[in-house]
This record gives C-alpha cells, sequence and structure tokens, in this order.
C-alpha cells in the first residue's frame, strides 16, 4: 500500500532517506496551510546521527494564514514504519488535506495532534450536507457559446457525485447563471457585452440548460420562476435556482434552503474555481457554513486556488473520497 507522508523537515533530506528506507524518496512539492513551524531539540543519538542535527523543525497549529511548504514522499507499509520510528514521541503521524487538495500523513507536534484538544469546527457532517453544482450549464462547455475550459471534462465526476447525494437521501442544489441580452443587471466583466446583446446562457435557450447528465430526468430551465427568485423544485431534495452574480449566496434564497433542509455543510462543485465555486466558498464561510470543494469535479483548478480555500477552513477532497464519506 501506498501512504503519502508530507515533510518539511528532514525526511526530504538525500541522505536521511538513503539511511531509513535506502533509496532516494521521489517528493512532490506542496504546502500545510493553518500551521507553522517551531524547533525543537533531539536527544535520541541515533536521530542526531542520522539527520546531522539536534535541532528538528515541528509544527504547530497557526493562524488561518499561516502556510508551511514542503513535500509529499509516497512511501510502502514497510516505509511508513521506518519513518514512525524515526519521528521521535514529541512527533504525532497525523492525517491531513494538503494546500493542493491531496490527502496525507504529516507528523505533528504530539500535544496539539490529540484529537480532542481543538474542537473542529470545519469537519464537513455528511449527514447535514447539501450539493451544490454550479454553472453546469451547455453554453459553458466544450462545445458551448461561452466554452470554459476543463468543464466537460469534470462531468462524469460530477454525474457521479449527484447520483451519491441522491441515494443518499441528501439535498441537492443546480445553481445557474441566466443572461437576458441588453440587460444591465450583469456582473462587470460581462456586463458591456450582455448590453449590447451577446447571447451566453440566454433564458430558454439551449445552451442556458443544465447538462442533462446532472438531472434526475428530462428538465427544462423554467426562466420566469428562476428570474423572479424562487426555486424551481424538481423533488422534495432538489431544486434549481438563479444567481444574479458570482456567490449562490447574493441575491438568492440559498441559506434559507439550506437551513430549511437541516444542512450545515456545503459541498461544492461545478464551474469553475476562480470564480463562482470560489466566491460561494467564501461566502459559505462567512455564514459559518461547514464547507468542501471537490477538487476533480470543478474546472480551472490549481494548486493556488485550492490552498487559498483550505486556509479559511474549507476541505478539499476528490469526488471518490466524497462518496465514500457519505455513505460511510
Amino acid at each position: 500500500m501506498s501512504h503519502r507522508v508530507f515533510s518539511y523537515g528532514t525526511l526530504r533530506q538525500a541522505d536521511v532517506q538513503q539511511s531509513l528506507f535506502g533509496r532516494q524518496v521521489p517528493t512532490v512539492a506542496d504546502t500545510l496551510p493553518g500551521y507553522r513551524i517551531g524547533w525543537l531539540t533531539i536527544t535520541d543519538p541515533d536521530v542526531i546521527a542520522t539527520s546531522g542535527s539536534d535541532r528538528h523543525p515541528i509544527l504547530r497549529p497557526g493562524s488561518a494564514a499561516d502556510v508551511v511548504p514542503g513535500a509529499y514522499l509516497e512511501l510502502d507499509d514497510d516505509e511508513l514504519a521506518e519513518a514512525d520510528a524515526y519521528e521521535v514521541d514529541d512527533y504525532v503521524r497525523t492525517a491531513v488535506t494538503l494546500g493542493s487538495g491531496t490527502p496525507a500523513w504529516v507528523y505533528l507536534a504530539g500535544e496539539v495532534a490529540e484529537p480532542e484538544s481543538v474542537p473542529d469546527y470545519t469537519a464537513p457532517h455528511w449527514q447535514r450536507s447539501a450539493l451544490l453544482i454550479i454553472d453546469a450549464q451547455q453554453d459553458f462547455l466544450d462545445d458551448g457559446a461561452a466554452p470554459i475550459a476543463g468543464t466537460s471534462a469534470i462531468l462524469p465526476e460530477l454525474a457521479g457525485l449527484a447520483e451519491a447525494f441522491r441515494e443518499a437521501g441528501r439535498p441537492i442544489l443546480h445553481v445557474v447563471r441566466l443572461y437576458r441580452p441588453g440587460d444591465s443587471d450583469i456582473d462587470p466583466p460581462r456586463r458591456a457585452a450582455i448590453e449590447a446583446g451577446a447571447a451566453m446562457a440566454a433564458p430558454g435557450s439551449p445552451g442556458s440548460q443544465i447538462a442533462a447528465v446532472l438531472l434526475p430526468g428530462p428538465v427544462e430551465l423554467e426562466p420566469d420562476v428562476l428570474l423572479s427568485g424562487g426555486l424551481q423544485r424538481l423533488s422534495p431534495g432538489e431544486a434549481i435556482v438563479f444567481k444574479p452574480r458570482w456567490s449562490a449566496f447574493y441575491r438568492t434564497g440559498v441559506e434559507e434552503w439550506l437551513h430549511d433542509n437541516g444542512c450545515d455543510t456545503v459541498v461544492v462543485a461545478g464551474c469553475n474555481l476562480p470564480n463562482c465555486p470560489r466566491a460561494t466558498l467564501f461566502d459559505a464561510s462567512a455564514r459559518d457554513f461547514r464547507a468542501v470543494l471537490v477538487t476533480d469535479a470543478v474546472s480551472q483548478v490549481s494548486t493556488e486556488r485550492v490552498a487559498d480555500l483550505v486556509a479559511i477552513g474549507v476541505h478539499a477532497l476528490s469526488a471518490v473520497d466524497v462518496v465514500a464519506a457519505l455513505h460511510g
């Protein structure tokens, strides 16, 4: 079995790797948000001999703005045991999510690694979660009028998430854009084009429709309902809502819908991370919702963009991990 271990100190050293594992281990650069580096004086002579120093870095909780640079190693079972033996008792191996969204082990200061020591107000409550699929509309796919790179490619993951939430009996909200040609109530970067008559996700057009693979059956958007601020209900637990700007919370009834459905956790996916999913996740955090970004079910993802969100308490998980947690 392969294990990712994030190192911010001596495990990245070639001589330490050779001594512990009998080989040099390839590393992948990454970060760990929310922690800061302190220093620990080592007294174990074997560890000092292996690392060449009695002063080792150690991770402690930091602020949301703190980010620790490092890299993760891919280790097998035996190598993980060697790494555990190398780290002295002051360290405890703990599961974390890295800035890239990658799950990994990391060695933290022992006194802060116990889960009972600090309440976790960001951990997802899967049995109180809702899936928000954002702007997964035909015009934003590869053959649409305003294609967003990578959106067509994530449709299988989005469809799998939608099916998993339906099977689990958890709510789903499809969040859409609708641009009426000639309208001025438009986000500023696109306002001039729409005022001039550009057609992009225009109400009633084929391009405005949600990708069919994400829906429970044949569905046509109802522009009059949506543009008036109403919910287009597909079932007791699934609906469509129109948002006039980036965030799903801006001038919508999304917050009320979540509370009405008993949700304190939002799972966000769709198109495209720098804009609407990102704004939605920041607004969710501002409203004290626990938040998850599905990193392989959102377009225009990057390590830096995910790191920004992890730093405010968003959990970055793959679609497979979300489905497993939902049914676990």
